[in-house]
């Protein structure tokens, strides 16, 4: 179909209308090269920070807090997966498995096989961080560090030797400055690329992408509609509505945050990232997580992987 002339046209084929502005590049993008773009990111991300060959198996890792983003997102991965022959497991929290129903993703569009976590499972770890932590940073990086060690726990059942934790690159940055704000070094690990824990590797294939061009794509597959009944079951299931709706202090603070990410200083969110991995390339790491500990620090365990890993009798034999 010929474009209106009052259309703006997309930088990258001139052909199509476009539909959004690219910040970062100052392109207007329409919806198939938006999409062109997100998968050249991911197949970047998997060729630097993976070492994955093809038709080897990989567990993609659900984002605890649901990820208005991440169906979207699991459907490009396992597309680009699919061409390497990987075979793809989808480790899956219950609140975005119902999700994926509801928008009718069946199984095979967004990987070779699914597998839920119980809500049993979640309570009683939650139990664990929610009794020791009372800190809401604090808190989340205990279940950060949760949802991790579920991912290794079933890696290592399954003998996969090869983990996706998605994290795109401005989420990556406001996590950086949280470290600075609320001076949580361990949160720092989930920042990193790569990273090898109990001879799995484990790496982040949306290093190179923005959550805004992922919010982007979310918007033009319809998707969000129905993302409130994914947070509803979400809160119902875990009763932590406190880390979807941030008191009033916290707000403030993240609202600071979300304004530097999206000013459009692309040098700021990589360099802030990269400086902060160097820093803490110094430091011992937490043989699970990776996360910076102090050598003065009893172990070789971070506090937060301390705490849950009595609950994981898997992996406590595996470091015996």
């Amino acid at each position: 179909m010929r474009e209106r002339s009052s259309d703006i046209l997309c930088t990258r084929c001139k052909v199509r209308s476009a539909f959004y502005y690219k910040r970062a590049s100052g392109e207007y993008l329409c919806r198939k090269c938006l999409f062109r773009g997100l998968e050249r990111g991911i197949r970047r991300g998997l060729s630097d920070y993976s070492s994955m060959r093809r038709e080897e198996q990989i567990i993609i890792l659900d984002t605890f807090i649901p990820s208005i983003w991440l169906i979207p997102v699991i459907h490009l991965l396992h597309r680009v997966l699919r061409e390497y022959k990987n075979y793809s497991i989808f480790l899956a929290y219950p609140w975005t498995l119902s999700l994926a129903k509801e928008t009718r993703c069946g199984e095979k569009e967004l990987s070779n096989e699914m597998l839920e976590i119980s809500i049993s499972r979640i309570k009683e770890l939650i139990n664990i961080c929610s009794a020791t932590y009372q800190y809401t940073e604090d808190l989340i990086t205990c279940l950060l560090k949760m949802n991790l060690l579920i991912g290794l726990e079933n890696a290592l059942e399954r003998n996969i030797k090869h983990i996706a934790i998605l994290c795109p690159r401005d989420k990556c940055f406001s996590i950086s400055l949280k470290n600075i704000l609320f001076l949580n070094k361990e949160i720092v690990s989930e920042i990193y690329p790569k990273r090898l824990s109990l001879g799995i590797e484990i790496f982040n294939p949306l290093y190179n992408i923005s959550e805004e061009d992922l919010l982007a794509y979310t918007i033009s597959t319809g998707i969000y509609r129905r993302f409130n009944n994914a947070l509803e079951s979400f809160i119902k299931n875990t009763g932590l509505k406190e880390l979807v709706y941030f008191s009033s202090t916290l707000s403030d603070i993240y609202l600071m945050i979300n304004e530097i990410v999206y000013s459009g200083s692309r040098e700021i969110i990589f360099s802030s990232t990269e400086s902060l991995l160097k820093i803490y390339s110094k430091f011992n790491k937490c043989i699970l997580c990776n996360a910076p500990i102090n050598k003065s620090d009893h172990g070789s365990i971070c506090r937060f992987c301390r705490t849950l890993l009595p609950f994981f009798k898997s992996l406590e034999k595996f470091l015996r």
